[in-house]
């Protein structure tokens, strides 16, 4: 038992399912065949190694035996190497990777920290980015109270100060508003007054304005001579002597956790030869709950085991923490390849989303490769969509050589786990997914209990949970097959993935009442598996699967025919059967390989032959499918099966799924397509399949009980498919409470496809007891909009609606052509969308984490899109080319990291875009794709386009008036009112082209677009539910007319040309003057050139005598009159002061910096300066703007000399001998700068105007005027600005002895500024 676990009574046998499926019976009958041998890898959220039952096997072994994050969530960059120092107390020292963090490490680096290369890899990493979101906010709340607890401490200090001082001068507050309380005091005293009522504000305002970005944890990797070793800093204070080195944990199964407020568990591995370290811990527990499911093994309570106490796990982390624990195919595809590297029997993945192609993709491929080829077996759950048809997820039950698990509930469950006040016979979960795939496939294979109270980890401060879902019943049916493969191998039972599933599923347990297409061929019973496997573990076929496909359908796996046109008349077609080896057999099986089959169906509808004698290059079988003659309205499904003669006890060696949906022919009169009185009892469904008549573009359906039942759970599940789209594009799923004393009718709309089928799903929820009476009511309705009716003169308009601001307004022919309908049209745009090309794409290598056993090396192909955001807001990043996919998407990764102009992380994106809040400036949009083909990535370097559709404010939004006819676009006529429309009857609607405001209008660019969405449909009034914009609405587009030119520019400005004398003597003697001014030039110029190029340290001795020897050179160049001459010499003057501020030891050269700036100061006419700035520079006078581009060349000299030398005046103070004549000189240099700026102004001089204000006791009003500046900094200010001003803050904090907001500020520059990009 878990350490410090409250002792639990003994739970019931519902609690941990395990009777229903054979298991209990299995271990009573076979205690030491509990799993043993058997390692099932969880493709999940992670496993916390920590949790209650996840310690150990049965045999003592380590339970989970490898800890691998597959997202990168947890990636750090260690690729900096440093070595270490000895720091004067004899500890060793190794400079962060963040500027300014010293890491201290233990004085004898021996054992663990040994390190005989002496090289460090270094990184640091958000923990934010590791904790999952509850326990973030969590952990924030804990950080921000004691936070707040530390700053009321300060604020009541600073407080009492004001008060003390106030009591002591008499200071009160006047009668009078608007008086002064410190009226009757000196000047110093009202400054001091003034510093401390400043300390209460600030401190105030900083307290309100604490922003936790999360703890930064540096990290430490190195070899100790056997293997690599890593420490995490999560004491953030650099002191590693009492951390304890942790080795990857496949090396020692080690792990820790980060702290007592977090509990969250972690551990490492490393990659590349120590430069990327992975800190892997889990983001949700499900993925510790599932893995107990499979395999929890809890020694003092054995009654709490999960189904394969003794099998041993691996954890490969396929939810990232980035995206709130959502997959990627990234991580996916990762994880096969890991299972690949490193033999793993089992796999379990309670994951999965709708795809809209079955059997497709390269995660598909690749599970195909490590089941086919490398002998795994994959389990997956089907999916929670249920519970109308074809909800099966991907890729669970859409992929032939996965296992997909529905999930079902018994009586033990309903009482023990659920409470439930009486139980009912078992059945399927109300939301379990149900068959056929799109292609016809069954969909689900098999059917486990669905529910489970297991562990969690340690970070939700509970020891176990209730979860359910085919999340639940994957990993319970996964135990079961790992207590089956640990009796094959003890038994030395050959076994591959197609004897386990043909034996899984001809055993199975059929549950009265269930369908096939969600129950799949039985819920498992392992111990009948396992004597399957012993007695046919000979027959012909055990080393065969069977690939099932129609030519005729696209190489289908099944027969699915569901639209109207496919059931009209009867189907005929080939279906073809081919048996395949592994690819390493021999051939002489293959040869020899005949089997004799028996083939039928049991529904009389479906004519197939009765025998077929397969051979290895496959055999058709014509089949014929009497479709016309089944009822309509209603769904029917069978299989063909075939049985192999020397066997027919062993069950079908391969079935043909059938599935007919014959939907009624819709009504066109306008009445209810259907009206039905259904009673219900828990978990009963009713299904109702109709033809959407054309022309319908949504649909109403209302539910009302009858009699005097108590409130009941009634969902309506309406559902169309549509070629190479998910089901969820057409899909609508509402649980409604109906029922009671104050029942009223549930409404829910939804849009529809015209002429396709629809089915409509009826269910009382499995666990809503009692009976009950429900009336329904079907209508469809239809207000069409005709988008390519041409305009005059112009172009039809192209799918949806766009509006082409050039062509100024827009026709839209709308009609009704089922029945009257309210039309109400109402136009709105509300995004802002622009298209980018990247600016940057570069293929390269990943490294050995991403390296196939068969030495192909994966790559990635990264992306740079650069975007500014006209003002703070929301925005939607979308690659249109790859978003939507995961499971059938062809590329590896589609991961998206969007970054400030600091390279501050704002947000993640995938496969499902979602609106990121982004600030005001510029910002890059990282995007990375992987493939093992370098080709195909670089066919995409052009390929991608990124849209950035910006959110507009409602106050932005733009308005799109309709008119009723086209003279009332021009003549400001009304706008077209909302109206009845006859059944068949047209209206034209005329769209005016928006008036876009100034404020979005000077963001728009050539290519943008506005979008937004039209609704035609008016609220039906009658009912609770209002549904204001009906489904069935377009989206609307509008093309903004080409910009208003700018006019003509101005000429370029160039230098006067001097006037031309008349005699020719004149003109040779300007001639050769002007040859020697410039030659004079010249050599000024390159004498200024060489001299600048010696100014650097290494040159520095070389450059002192070459100064010295220019020294007359540059005095004869202070030519007032000729500014050009004196700013060349300023250069070179301006170089010498650089330099030498620069060089090391500078506090050495403190005197000599002062006189090289001093050498500025004479070398610039001040009064000259001074004068010219103090007139106003008429901008058509172009001799005078050239002149001003020549003084400024000066001003910036004199500005940076006197900041350099008040620097270097105020460094003088410490140490210094006479103190006060050291204040007065830096005071004066402060007070010579202060009169040709402010240095309060900008980020400039703000170190200075610190310095003075610290000086002059006077931080709290230094510290007002620093956050003014931050809060009203332009968001293209430079980085290095930005920083010297939070630098000055957190200096200011420090004197003002506010400890915890110095610390706060010195961390949330540390996140502001990051040291380079995270990895992907």
């Amino acid at each position: 038992m878990q350490e410090g676990a409250a002792a639990m009574a003994t739970p019931r046998a519902g609690v941990m399912p395990k009777i229903e499926t054979q298991a209990a019976a299995f271990l009573e009958a076979h205690p030491e065949l509990d799993g043993r041998g058997v390692v099932i890898a969880v493709l999940d959220t992670g496993v916390d190694p920590a949790a209650d039952g996840l310690q150990t096997t049965t045999d003592g072994k380590p339970k989970v035996i490898d800890v691998v994050d597959c997202t990168g969530d947890g990636d750090v960059d260690t690729s900096t190497e440093r070595e270490a120092t000895v720091d004067d107390e004899g500890f060793h020292r190794v400079e962060g990777v963040t500027s300014g963090v010293s890491l201290k490490l233990p004085k004898a680096l021996e054992g663990r920290w040994a390190n005989p290369t002496g090289a460090y890899h270094v990184g640091v990493k958000d923990a934010f980015t590791l904790f999952p979101s509850a326990l973030a906010k969590r952990v924030a709340k804990k950080r921000r109270e004691a936070f707040e607890a530390e700053g009321r401490r300060l604020l009541t200090l600073e407080q009492g100060k004001l008060s003390a001082f106030d009591t002591k001068h008499g200071c009160t507050q006047p009668a009078k508003a608007g008086g002064d309380v410190a009226g009757g005091l000196s000047p110093a005293l009202r400054l001091e007054r003034k510093e401390l009522a400043a300390r209460v504000a600030q401190l105030t305002a900083r307290l309100a304005a604490y922003e936790d970005l999360g703890p930064k944890y540096h990290c430490l990797v190195w070899h100790d001579g056997a293997r690599y070793r890593a420490v995490v800093d999560t004491s953030e204070t650099g002191d590693l002597t009492t951390a304890a080195p942790l080795a990857p944990y496949c090396d020692e199964h080690e792990f820790s956790h980060f702290g007592d407020v977090d509990k969250l568990t972690y551990c490492v591995q490393v990659y590349d030869a120590g430069k990327l370290l992975s800190v892997v811990a889990d983001c949700h527990p499900h993925g510790t709950h599932v893995a107990t499911i499979a395999a929890g093994y809890y020694p003092d309570q054995p009654e709490l085991n999960g189904v394969a106490p003794g099998a041993q796990v691996v954890s490969l982390k396929i939810g990232d923490n980035r995206l709130d624990a959502m997959e990627t195919t990234h991580a996916v595809c990762r994880a096969v390849q890991y299972m690949m590297s490193h033999k793993v029997d089992l796999v379990n993945m309670s994951f999965g989303e709708a795809a809209g192609r079955a059997n497709a993709g390269r995660f598909i491929k690749l599970v195909d490769e490590l089941v086919y080829k490398h002998g795994t077996i994959f389990l997956s759950s089907a999916g929670n969509s249920g519970p109308a048809l074809s909800t099966v997820g991907a890729p669970g039950a859409t992929s032939s050589s996965i296992i997909g698990v529905g999930a079902y509930v018994t009586p033990a469950m309903m009482a023990d786990m659920y409470s439930l006040r009486q139980t009912v016979p078992a059945i399927q979960y109300t939301w379990s997914s149900r068959g056929p795939a799109v292609d016809g496939h069954a969909g689900v294979s098999i059917t486990a209990p669905g529910g489970a109270i297991a562990s969690v980890p340690n970070w939700t401060l509970s020891r176990n949970q209730l979860m359910n879902g085919t999340s639940m019943s994957s990993p319970n049916a996964a135990g079961n097959v790992a207590l089956l493969l640990s009796a094959l191998k003890q038994k030395g039972v050959a076994y591959s993935p197609h004897t386990v599933r043909r034996a899984l599923e001809n055993t199975g347990k059929a549950v009265p009442g269930v369908e096939t297409l969600a129950l799949g061929t039985g819920v498992v019973q392992v111990l009948n598996a396992l004597r399957h496997c012993e007695q046919y573990q000979t027959a012909l076929d055990k080393d065969v699967r069977f690939d099932i496909t129609i030519p005729s359908r696209e190489n289908a796996r099944g027969l699915y025919l569901r639209e109207p046109h496919e059931t009209r008349t009867a189907f005929e077609g080939v279906v073809m059967i081919t048996p395949v080896y592994h690819e390493d057999a021999c051939n002489t099986k293959r040869i020899a390989f005949n089997l004799n089959l028996a083939v039928s169906c049991a529904a009389s509808w479906v004519h197939v032959p009765e025998t077929l004698l397969l051979y290895h290059s496959g055999r058709g079988i014509n089949i014929r499918v009497d479709c016309d003659t089944l009822p309509a309205g209603s769904s029917h499904y069978t299989e063909v099966v075939a049985i192999d003669e020397a066997h027919p006890e062993a069950g079908p060696v391969f079935r043909i799924p059938i599935t007919v949906v014959r939907p009624a022919a819709g009504l066109t009169g306008g009445a209810a397509e259907l009206t039905a009185v259904m009673p219900f009892e828990p978990g009963q469904i009713e299904r109702r399949f109709l033809t959407v008549p054309e022309g319908a573009t949504w649909c109403d359906v209302s539910l009302k009980a009858l009699g005097d039942d108590p409130r009941r759970n009634i969902v309506v599940h309406a559902l169309q498919l549509h070629p190479q789209l998910p089901f969820s594009a057409y899909n609508s799923e509402q649980y409604h409470f109906i029922g009671g004393a104050q029942d009223e009718a549930a409404l829910q709309s939804f849009k529809v496809i015209g002429g396709g089928t629809l089915e409509l799903t009826f269910a009382q929820f499995w666990s809503s007891l009692g009976r009950s009476t429900v009336e329904v009511k079907v209508e469809f309705h239809g207000i069409v909009a005709d988008t390519g009716v041409p305009i005059a003169n112009g172009p039809a308009a192209a799918a949806g609606v766009t509006l082409q601001g050039a062509y100024g307004y827009a026709r839209v022919d709308v009609a009704a052509p089922l029945r009257q309908e309210s039309v109400d049209v109402s136009c709105s745009l509300t995004g802002h969308l622009r298209g980018f090309h990247p600016k940057t794409a570069v293929v390269k290598a990943l490294g050995e984490r991403d390296l196939f056993p068969d030495a192909r090396q994966l790559h990635e192909l990264v992306l740079e899109y650069e975007f500014s955001a006209p003002e703070a807001g929301e925005v939607y990043l979308r690659v249109p080319l790859l978003n939507d996919l995961i499971y059938d998407a062809a590329v590896q990764s589609q991961m998206l990291m969007l970054v400030d102009a600091h390279k501050k992380v704002v947000g993640w994106s995938d496969a499902y875009p979602q609106k990121l809040k982004v600030g005001k400036g510029k910002h890059v949009a990282r995007l990375q794709v992987c493939h093992d083909d370098i080709a195909v990535l670089e066919a995409l370097k052009s390929a991608l386009v990124l849209t950035v559709e910006r959110v507009l404010e409602k106050s932005a939004a733009v308005s799109v008036t309709p008119y009723a006819t086209r003279a009332d676009l021009y003549h400001k006529g009304a706008e077209a009112k909302a109206a009845a429309l006859a059944k068949g009857a047209r209206r034209a609607i005329f769209l005016k082209a928006p008036t876009v405001k100034e404020s979005l209008q000077k963001h728009l660019q050539p290519g943008d677009v506005l979008t937004g969405s039209m609704t035609l449909g008016k609220a039906r009034q009658a009912g609770p539910v209002q549904a204001a914009d009906r489904p069935g609405g377009y989206k609307l587009t509008y093309v903004p007319p080409p910009a208003v030119p700018e006019g003509p520019k101005a000429p370029e400005d160039k230098e006067d040309a001097a006037p031309v004398p008349e005699k020719k003597e004149e003109r040779d003697a300007a001639e050769v003057a002007s040859a020697e001014a410039a030659l004079e030039k010249e050599l000024r110029g390159l004498r200024i050139k060489h001299l600048k190029q010696l100014c650097d340290e290494k040159k520095y001795v070389a450059y002192e005598a070459a100064w010295d020897g220019m020294k007359p050179a540059a005095a004869a160049g202070f030519i007032r009159y000729d500014v050009e001459a004196t700013n060349q010499v300023l250069s070179l003057l301006t170089a010498r002061l650089s330099t030498l501020d620069g060089l090391p030891h500078r506090e050495e050269r403190l005197a000599d910096i002062v006189a090289a700036a001093d050498a500025v100061v004479t070398a610039v006419d001040a009064g000259a300066l001074a004068a010219h700035y103090g007139t106003l520079l008429d901008p058509e006078d172009l001799a005078a703007s050239r002149l001003r581009k020549k003084m400024d060349v000066q001003k910036a000299a004199l500005l940076d000399a006197l900041a350099k030398k008040a620097a270097a005046c105020e460094a003088m103070l410490a140490g210094a001998a006479d103190e006060a004549a050291a204040r007065e000189r830096f005071a004066d240099a402060y007070a010579a700068l202060r009169k040709w700026v402010d240095p309060a102004a900008g980020a400039d001089h703000v170190d200075l105007y610190v310095k003075h204000c610290i000086a002059q006791g006077r931080p709290a009003l230094a510290l007002e005027k620093v956050s003014t500046q931050l809060a009203e900094a332009e968001v293209h200010m430079a980085a290095d600005k930005l920083k010297k001003l939070h630098a000055a803050r957190e200096r200011l904090l420090g004197v003002l002895e506010w400890g915890v907001l110095e610390e706060a500020e010195a961390k949330a520059t540390a996140a502001r500024f990051p040291h380079g990009y995270p990895c992907f």
